[in-house]
Parts: C-alpha cells; structure tokens; sequence
C-alpha cells in the first residue's frame, strides 16, 4: 500500500498533545478525522514522537498508508480541513518502510524564556518576573553533551526499555531579548526537556549550583529533579531524517 508522509507545524494550546487521547482534542486525532473524512476511509497516523499537552511543534513529520493516490489537491484540502492551529506544509511519497519515528536521525527541542512581558508570545513563552543569572544556566548545559542515563529527568510511568540518549547539542542563548534552551538528541524520554529545564531554572534562581545539576544527572534518581518547565514555552523546533528517505523531489 502507498504510504506518505506530511510536514506539520501546530500550536500545541489546546491540545492534550500529540498523542490521540481519550479525554481531550489531540493533534493525531485531528489530523486522523479530517484525513478520514476527506480520502473517505479510515486513515491512522504515525508521528515522529509525542508532544506533551500545550507543547508547541514548528516542525513535526507524520506518516500514513492510502490505498490511493494522495495528490497536491488532497494536502491543500486538508490545510483548508485543519483546525487553524495545525498546519499542513508539505506532503512526501516515502517508501512503504518509511516511518516517521524510527527512520528520524535526530530531534531539536528549543524552551523559550521572556525575563519580561512578552505581549505578543505569551501562549509561546515562560514569562519570569524575577531574575535568572544565564551563566550558571549554561554551566549546567554544558555536561549535557554525550551519552547520559535521564533516570533523573523522565516521568516515572515511561514506557521505554533504557533511559540513555545521545544529546548532540545542549546550550542556552538569547533570541530577541528572550532566554532559549537548544537541545538536539538522538532521542528523549518522557518528560525529559521540561525537567531538564525547571532544573536549569533553579540553577538560574541560586537553588541549585551547576554541580548539584551535574550530580543530579548521574545519580538517575527521580526524586533529585526539579518541577517540569511550564509546557507552553515548549517547541519542537526541527526533525532530521536521512536525505534519502524525505527526497526533495518527492514533495508537494
């Protein structure tokens, strides 16, 4: 059977995340009843991963299977489908061994920080009304790098056989006057962005010095963590897959 894959952006507000649940308005969910109702047959989605409830996606792939021809026609009547918090940007043929999850090379998550406020992007970012000192915050980022167990910042009903990501990039910068978290890894478990970040917030605020942080990763107990970040200053800002699996020549 055809398999294709899309390219979606959405803001994760009113969502209780990606993953379709059965007490809330998920984006899997969405995507499957407008796709459903358009191609006139049942169509599951597979995403690239799971999104938490109010987590934000500028770049998210998902695959499905028609026994049909998905053509540049059905992705723009699905933009016009889509509530206006999901988005369709792009459409792929993929092989019919493409999946969205497995076949991605790498993840980018970015957590967005305004020291102010932030009229504008206030559903998109933590707002502080007390200071944050960056460079202990960056400190702490720094021995994130490499392969680490994230016992200590993942939810404790995750579903995965190990903990231990490869994180290829880890750093805190600024971005128009906002404080933002970059973390690229190979993988992540549940939870493991939010708390990483409430973590480096408390560095921030003097809680916690960078080594406790340190100390906290190695020691894979749970109870060392800090509070989850808020959700909503959350993105999943870019996912990387081969060149040879989303070939620019195959979408539309």
């Amino acid at each position: 059977m055809p398999r294709y894959a899309l390219r979606l952006c959405y803001h994760g507000g009113r969502f209780v995340g990606w993953q379709r649940q059965p007490n809330g308005v998920s984006v899997q969910g969405e995507l499957e009843r407008c796709l459903s109702a358009q191609l006139k047959t049942p169509i599951a989605v597979h995403g690239c991963g799971r999104t938490d409830s109010g987590v934000h996606a500028r770049d998210f792939i998902a695959h499905f299977d028609y026994d049909g021809a998905f053509t540049p026609d059905h992705r723009r009547m699905l933009e016009k489908f889509l509530p206006n918090d999901i988005s369709v940007l792009k459409a792929y043929d993929v092989e019919p061994a493409f999946n969205a999850r497995f076949d991605c090379s790498w993840r980018e998550y970015k957590y967005f920080i305004s020291l102010g406020k932030s009229v504008f992007a206030s559903d998109r970012t933590l707002r502080f009304s007390w200071f944050l000192d960056p460079e202990p915050m960056k400190q702490a980022a720094e021995c994130l790098a490499g392969e680490h167990d994230f016992t200590t910042f993942s939810k404790s009903k995750s579903e995965v056989k190990h903990h231990r990501c490869t994180v290829l990039k880890a750093e805190w910068g600024n971005h128009r006057g906002k404080l933002v978290f970059t973390i690229r890894a190979n993988r992540f478990v549940r939870g493991m962005v939010r708390a990483l970040t409430g973590a480096m917030i408390d560095v921030g605020k003097g809680k916690i010095s960078p080594q406790q942080f340190k100390d906290a990763l190695a020691a894979q107990d749970r109870t060392l963590a800090s509070s989850l970040a808020a959700p909503h200053g959350l993105v999943l800002w870019k996912v990387h897959y081969p060149p040879d699996l989303l070939k620019e020549q195959d979408e539309f």
